[in-house]
Order: structure tokens, then C-alpha cells, then sequence
């Protein structure tokens, strides 16, 4: 484990002497186990429990970011649960003349400032390994790795400076897949395999098609309008696929309540929220794709893959790309 006492905890957060390491160790090693280490990868974690005081500064620096991340999260499961008692009579809380439970605002302000100190810490370990990728190689090997090579997007700023995610490595993470979907299901079949294939050998390390080198002017640009598209398509895919958060904290609004003590809760989209919010992502990202298709076919010339592919087909090849009938009881025939 990354914390084996106390006094190590107390280095990284203000913690009263009287918590206990036992009291607080099981959500520890729930954290690491549930959290960091799926983060990034078995190999790395094992690694880090090895760290010791001969360590490099680069070592550290990572151990201690860890730490951050682990040490805020397990007191946010502990404020969730740890803080009660429960016995043959139910679920109580400790309280005494001299110490009494704080109110629920209180209760509530901690553990929003706890989780998202965490997984803010868990961002920056991404983003602090990024920066030293060379020192970590068995991370650079690993599936957790962010800054993918197989997708037109691989990295975070780029999804990032398309549709805002908080610049987070973690929601990066999470819509990975989307991209993968997308690029499968909706750009593959708009552009055909060989031209898909020889766009993307421009941007990965592994695409199949015979481009190399920098992209010419043409290419450029449909590869531009292809990774907008892929950005607001994997946003619609991941509303609609999970109906839940895409980030940690999910979409959400602002509401007040209460008194003078009142503060402001986060409250779960509606379905109708979301769906609109998802809708609305799947058009700008298919005008993006529509974008490119026009784009290639008013200089063909320039995409031969294309030309002779069954995608290029007749018409101009965006008929009903954006029709919809989410939410709609309409079948297309």
C-alpha cells in the first residue's frame, strides 16, 4: 500500500490525530485497488509500491501524486460510510457533549472537495506521466496509456480543443471507445476502407494505408473535418450509450436550496436534457462528416481511394446522414 501509517496521511491531507490508520486503511486499499491501479496498470502500480528513499526526483514526484489522489479519495469513501456505526439496533453516528456531527452542508461541501481533489490528483498523474513518458516505459507500453495511436484523436488536447472536457485525461479515457465506434460505424463507411485507412496512416502509427509524412493540403482538411466530426460523434454515442456521467461528476446543473446555509447541489440531467444535448452533438458532428464527403468530391482528383470506393456511390453521398428518430416512433424504409 501507498500509505502504512498516520503520520505519512497527514503529509498530504489535514487529518485529525485521532483517525486512526486502521479505521481508514480498508477504503485505502479499496482505492488503490479500484481506482489507481486500474488507472495505470498493474505493472506500473506494483512498481510505485516499490519506490523507496533511493528513488529518482522523477519517482517522487509521481509517488507523491499518488498519494494525493489515493489519500483524498479513501476519506471520500470514509465520509460516505465510515463515519456511522452499525450494530444489532441500526445505523448510528457518533456524537458526544463535546463533539457533534457536523451539519449536512458541512458534510456535503467535504466530501465534493474531496472528490474532486481525487480525481483531480488522479488527472494529474495521467498528465504527469505524459509529460515523463520516457522515465515510465512499462506505462508507454501499456493499454492505459492516453495518448492513443490508433485513433484519428489521440490526444487529449486535441478532443479537448473541439469539444471542452475540462482538458481531463480521465474523460479522455472514458470516450475512447465512443471514438472507436464512430470511426468504425459512421466514417469508415462514409469514405470507404482504403481512403479511411490511408487519412488515418497520416495521424497513427498503425494505420494500413499508404500515406507517410506530413498530409498534403487536401488531405489536411478532410482530416480536420473528420476529427471534429469523430470529437461530437463520440460525445452523442457516449450521452446516449450511457445515460449517465461522461465525466466523474456527469452533466449536470446548478440549483440552490435551503436557508442562509444553503449550497449549491448538482442534480442529474433529465432524459430529456441529455437527449437533447445528445441530439444536438450528433448534428454538428455529422455536418462535420458531410463537411469532409463534399469537401472530397469537389476535388476528387485529389482522392482517387475514394472515387472508386462503393462509398463514393452516386448523388453526393451525404443522403439522409442526418435524420433522426431518437425518441420518434418512425421506422425508414
Amino acid at each position: 500500500m501507498l500509505f502504512s501509517n498516520t503520520s505519512d496521511i497527514k503529509k498530504y491531507v489535514p487529518v485529525n490525530v485521532s483517525l486512526e490508520y486502521d479505521t481508514i486503511k480498508p477504503f485505502l486499499t479499496a482505492v488503490e485497488r479500484d481506482f489507481l491501479k486500474r488507472l495505470i496498470g498493474s505493472t506500473l502500480y506494483a512498481e510505485i509500491l516499490d519506490y523507496t528513499q533511493n528513488s529518482s526526483a522523477i519517482q517522487k514526484g509521481l509517488l507523491d501524486l499518488c498519494r494525493q489522489a489515493v489519500i483524498n479519495l479513501a476519506l471520500w469513501k470514509w465520509t460516505s460510510g465510515g463515519a456511522v456505526n452499525i450494530s444489532d439496533i441500526g445505523i448510528t453516528r457518533p456524537e458526544s457533549e463535546k463533539q457533534k456531527s457536523a451539519y449536512k452542508y458541512q458534510e456535503d461541501a467535504l466530501r465534493d472537495h474531496l472528490k474532486e481533489e481525487g480525481f483531480n490528483s488522479l488527472d494529474a498523474v495521467l498528465e504527469y506521466l505524459e509529460d515523463n513518458i520516457d522515465s515510465f516505459s512499462s506505462f508507454k507500453a501499456s493499454d492505459n496509456y492516453t495518448i492513443f495511436k490508433s485513433n484519428f484523436i489521440n490526444q487529449t488536447s486535441e478532443f479537448d480543443d473541439i469539444c471542452s472536457i475540462g482538458a481531463s485525461r480521465l474523460v479522455f479515457l472514458k470516450l475512447r471507445r465512443f471514438m472507436t465506434l464512430v470511426e468504425d460505424f459512421e466514417v469508415l463507411p462514409a469514405i470507404g476502407k482504403e481512403m479511411f485507412d490511408k487519412l488515418k496512416a497520416f495521424v497513427t502509427d498503425t494505420g494500413s494505408g499508404s500515406g507517410s509524412g506530413d498530409p498534403d493540403e487536401h488531405s489536411s482538411t478532410v482530416i480536420t473535418y473528420l476529427k471534429k466530426a469523430i470529437a461530437h460523434l463520440s460525445i452523442a454515442r457516449g450521452i446516449l450509450d450511457l445515460n449517465v456521467n461522461i465525466t466523474d461528476k456527469g452533466f449536470f446543473f446548478e440549483s440552490k436550496e435551503g436557508s442562509t446555509n444553503s449550497f449549491n447541489r448538482q442534480s442529474n440531467l433529465s432524459t430529456g436534457q441529455l437527449s437533447a444535448m445528445a441530439n444536438n452533438a450528433k448534428k454538428t458532428g455529422n455536418d462535420y462528416l458531410e463537411h469532409a464527403i463534399k469537401y472530397m468530391r469537389a476535388n476528387i482528383e485529389s482522392f482517387t481511394d475514394y472515387e472508386d470506393s462503393a462509398a463514393y456511390g452516386s448523388g453526393d453521398g451525404t443522403e439522409g446522414m442526418n435524420f433522426d428518430n431518437t425518441d420518434k416512433k418512425i421506422i425508414r424504409v
